[in-house]
């Protein structure tokens, strides 16, 4: 993860699973259980004050078939985050 981190370049979601190495299915509904993610519309979005602590960016666009999208990319700094997390809880499980 640290490697990661210090880069610059953000992540989707599909790349941070693969490297926190969860299930995607799992991640979901962490983010979810978490009020860190929600759907919208058939799109994952991320809480206003997970994107403005900088740890999600919102990628706005339109594909060649003139659909305008969001994507949410989690940044350097949001898998850091996310990472400790996901440690707290499964520490937190394990204690349970």
């Amino acid at each position: 993860v640290d490697k990661y981190v210090e880069s610059t370049g953000n992540k989707t979601f599909r790349q941070v699973a693969k490297l926190l190495q969860i299930k995607e299915p799992t991640f979901r509904e962490f983010l979810k259980k978490n009020k860190i993610m929600y759907q919208l519309n058939g799109e994952w979005a991320a809480y206003s004050n997970h994107t403005d602590a900088g740890r999600f960016y919102v990628k706005t666009g339109v594909s060649d078939s003139g659909h305008a999208f969001n994507q949410v990319l989690f940044t350097p700094k949001g898998i850091e985050w996310i990472a400790a997390e996901l440690a707290k809880s499964n520490v937190r499980e394990v204690m349970a």
